[in-house]
Order: C-alpha cells, then sequence, then structure tokens
C-alpha cells in the first residue's frame, strides 16, 4: 500500500492544527464584535492625543495578508485588522507603501514610518525595532512538487535549490540555521511558488496561508506540503523604539481580541480547502 497520500493529508492536518483563526471551507464566518474603543489610562489618553496620526508600512505583495492594489490601497487581513486596533484605540493611521518589503523595511529604519505591520520578530530585527506580541501565529510548511518525496527535518532540504523571498524572515531564518544550503532570491511569495512549480527551484519554506492563497489563486496544482518545519510564525507590530507608548497601546489592543474578532478577520481572506488546493 503506498502511504504517501495519507502522509501528505496527515502533514497538512499537522499544519492546520492548533492554529484556532481558520474556518474550514464553506463554514460561515462568525459576527465581529463592535469596535468599541478601550479604556485608556491618563498616560495613554495623553499620547494617542499628542500624536495625531501614526505613520503604518506594509508589504505590498504579501497576500493574504497585506496588498496594494494599482490604485494604491491597502488591503488584506492586515488591513482589516489595524482598521480594529486604530478603531479601539482612536488612534488614525496613514499607511505607507513603497514597492517591496526590502523597501517599506529600510524606509521604517531611517524613520519614514512609525510601525511596519506583518514582522516577524528575529535577532537581527530587535536591533532596530520594539516589537509587540504576537497578534497571529500561523505554521511555517515545506512547499514542494507533487513527485517530491516527505521530508522529515530542515535538514532534509541540504543539496536542494531553496527559493526565497528576499529579507523574509522565514528566508533570513533559514539562512541563518543552516547558511551551507543552496539559495536562490526572489521577489515575492508568488515568484517564489512559481520557481517551485515550474522546477526552477526545488523548495520554498513559507507560512501555511501564504501557500495555500497563491497555490489557489495561481492555479500551482503541482504543488504540495511536504513537511511542516518546527517553528511557528508569529505576525507582531514592528514599533520604531522610541515610541515604547505605542507598543504598549498595541499589545493593549492585542489583548482585547476575542477569538470571534480574528476568525470574523481571517475567514473571508483564507476560505481554503487545503487538499484541494496543495495534494
Amino acid at each position: 500500500m503506498n502511504s504517501a497520500p495519507l502522509l501528505q493529508r496527515w502533514l497538512l492536518l499537522a499544519a492546520t492544527c492548533g492554529c484556532a483563526a481558520f474556518c474550514p471551507a464553506g463554514a460561515a464566518a462568525p459576527a465581529a464584535s463592535e469596535a468599541q474603543a478601550l479604556a485608556l489610562n491618563a498616560t495613554e489618553r495623553a499620547w494617542v492625543a499628542a500624536h495625531p496620526v501614526v505613520r503604518v508600512g506594509y508589504d505590498p505583495a504579501w497576500p493574504p495578508f497585506s496588498v496594494r492594489s494599482p490604485e494604491g490601497g491597502f488591503s488584506g487581513i492586515d488591513a482589516d485588522l489595524l482598521a480594529l486596533l486604530a478603531k479601539r484605540l482612536g488612534l488614525q493611521v496613514e499607511y505607507v507603501a513603497r514597492g517591496t518589503w526590502s523597501e517599506i523595511y529600510e524606509a521604517a529604519r531611517r524613520g519614514e514610518c512609525d510601525v511596519l505591520a506583518g514582522t516577524a520578530k528575529t535577532p537581527e530585527r530587535e536591533k532596530h525595532f520594539r516589537f509587540s506580541q504576537p497578534y497571529l501565529t500561523f505554521p511555517v510548511v515545506i512547499v514542494m512538487r507533487n513527485d517530491e518525496p516527505i521530508l522529515w527535518s530542515p535538514l532534509d532540504l541540504a543539496g536542494r535549490r531553496l527559493a526565497g523571498v528576499k529579507d523574509y524572515a522565514p528566508t533570513t531564518e533559514l539562512a541563518r540555521l543552516y547558511p551551507s544550503f543552496h539559495y536562490q532570491y526572489v521577489a515575492t511569495v508568488r515568484e517564489a511558488m512559481e520557481a517551485v512549480s515550474t522546477d526552477e527551484a526545488d523548495a520554498f519554506v513559507t507560512n501555511l496561508p501564504n501557500a495555500s492563497f497563491i497555490a489557489k489563486t495561481r492555479g500551482l496544482t503541482n504543488l504540495k506540503i511536504a513537511g511542516v518545519m518546527p517553528d511557528r510564525f508569529d505576525l507582531r507590530y514592528a514599533v520604531r523604539p522610541d515610541w515604547p507608548e505605542l507598543a504598549g497601546l498595541l499589545d493593549k489592543a492585542i489583548a482585547s481580541l476575542s477569538e470571534e474578532d480574528r476568525q470574523a478577520i481571517i475567514h473571508p481572506w483564507i476560505r481554503v480547502d487545503y487538499e484541494k488546493v496543495i495534494r
């Protein structure tokens, strides 16, 4: 008996189990709770009053979390979540866009925006930013073609051609831990997934929603999840280091999120039948 299909399904279940933010495809989305203002103390209210606008940078090509439309609009999970948190805190948000994640990251380092949305914490990034608590957590998976074997360890990637998005945390952390691996850098998750699909690369490490969303929207039906990495992917806000007050406010707003809040925001963006999309 060939156990590969069963094992692949087990890996998909392992990747999604414990990730309470996912709703089954076709299920009704929970209703979002009202975005009522949080009770801020006098110091917090004074800080908000003194900083009427907070500039937020985001990745322009990172669906389903953040996307910049041709008209310049900001949409995705991060856009919807930020709208809710800003309303609860009474903050006015101005979105700052650049052409790539690397460009907006460097702009934030230069002080051209106050917060980066959808940012994973790494030792290098902690030198430049103050991080909030995680607001979403997802599995990190290895994407390969259907004809590749199941991988049981990151060490199984040795000798493979690894597509990696430049300056993305899964890429930089993998390169830090395994510098001898062979990396091929691209600009977006879509390019990395397509490189694996067309045999220009052998594998790509990313978070599960990225893999599922791109595979579904680009019709990459020859891909599968070949393994699950030991680490989780925590999304946080990276705040300019001289604004600890804002980091504290964001932590307070994140703590106010119920599971229903998260479900209502994520569900419209991630309604994926994983077994049909990535086999």
